[in-house]
């Protein structure tokens, strides 16, 4: 039987998962990992999902700054519909490190300026649509960007053909 011997050694499941995580691009880990940790915290009511979500009397009036960037990373909480955003950021997002911003001194700074340059004005159209929730925003935002810079390739979508 496959590592019955004593000398065998099969990974185990934490190694198998940190190499998982290690092989995510820097940008592409933060964004998913704030998905996972975000939806987490909602769906086991550690924290209510309204401290997530961008209020700007909050931001302004509080000084609840971290809603400026977590209302990018909140899709709910767990179930099917985060499934398949989280699958599309981490997919395009990935995909975008490694085909675009893949240069090894300044691809991270690149990406993290593209996407800011991106996020400001949705903010403020956030602002003035009074829009708490920008995470779907975010994740067409990196589609978009993606077929911009790959306008020759055919968009695949869950491994279908677009």
């Amino acid at each position: 039987f496959p590592g019955s011997h004593p000398l065998s050694h099969s990974p185990s499941p934490k190694s198998s998962l940190e190499d998982l995580v290690r092989s995510i691009r820097p940008v592409t880990r933060v964004l998913v990992g704030g998905a996972l940790v975000s939806a987490a915290l909602a769906s086991f009511r550690l924290l209510s999902p309204m401290f997530l979500v961008l209020d700007w009397s909050a931001v302004v009036y509080k000084v609840e700054i971290w809603r400026l960037i977590t209302n990018f990373m909140f899709f709910g909480g767990f179930g099917l519909n985060f499934v398949f955003h989280l699958f599309i950021l981490g997919r395009n997002s990935q995909d975008l490190e490694n085909k675009v911003f893949n240069d090894p001194r300044t691809g991270i700074a690149d990406y993290v300026f593209c996407l800011l340059v991106g996020c400001v004005p949705m903010l403020a159209i956030a602002y003035l649509l009074d829009m708490p929730l920008l995470s779907f925003s975010l994740s067409f935002l990196i589609i978009y960007i993606k077929c911009r810079k790959h306008a020759d390739e055919n968009v695949v979508l869950w491994d279908f053909l677009l």
